[in-house]
């Protein structure tokens, strides 16, 4: 299956496949302004790109949202992103990062995710740590608890380490699963 969806995105060629990997790292959803400023390619490039993809039933516009764009299935999506080398596909995370961090409206895990796809550890993991109190503020201890764990190979410092595992101990607890939250 992943063989024959990596055939379709060939089809499109180089500048199409290029904007497909940028709206595959981009993620499950994405839209038009970001993909557009992410690629850094000329604007006819990207629509060009865009109109295949929808051509080739990958993509599809949400009829209520105009500009913004979601994979068909999530095996495309995840079939490009893993064919995507990881030098350009860090690149690429870096550079949604930087356009995501401009942005007002950007939510912490969105942005916590590219710094990590990035490799910029030393920024995702305060940006990890908004994204988890936002999560703990919804309700969400499960998602806290996935960015916390996330972050944590990345936090140097023993003092800052050990709040940041009591942290995800008291998430866990909250969750509902206190025989995890134990072990933290």
């Amino acid at each position: 299956v992943r063989h024959a969806i990596l055939l379709r995105v060939e089809r499109l060629g180089g500048e199409g496949v290029t904007v497909l990997e940028t709206a595959a790292i981009l993620g499950r959803s994405f839209d038009h302004e970001t993909l557009l400023a992410v690629t850094g390619e000329p604007e006819g490039v990207v629509h060009d790109a865009l109109a295949a993809a929808i051509a080739q039933q990958l993509i599809e516009e949400d009829p209520s949202r105009p500009g913004r764009y979601s994979w068909r299935h999530a095996l495309t999506q995840e079939a490009i992103y893993a064919e995507t080398v990881t030098p350009r596909r860090q690149a690429i995370h870096s550079r949604a990062a930087d356009v995501l961090a401009q942005r007002e409206s950007t939510r912490p895990v969105d942005l916590a995710n590219h710094l990590l796809g990035a490799a910029r550890f030393d920024e995702a993991v305060p940006v990890c740590q908004r994204s988890a109190e936002e999560a703990e503020g919804a309700l969400a201890f499960s998602e806290a608890v996935s960015v916390l764990e996330r972050a944590l190979p990345y936090v140097d410092d023993p003092l800052e380490r050990a709040r940041v595992l009591c942290r995800i101990g008291r998430d866990q607890w909250r969750n509902g699963e206190p025989a995890t939250a134990v072990g933290y």
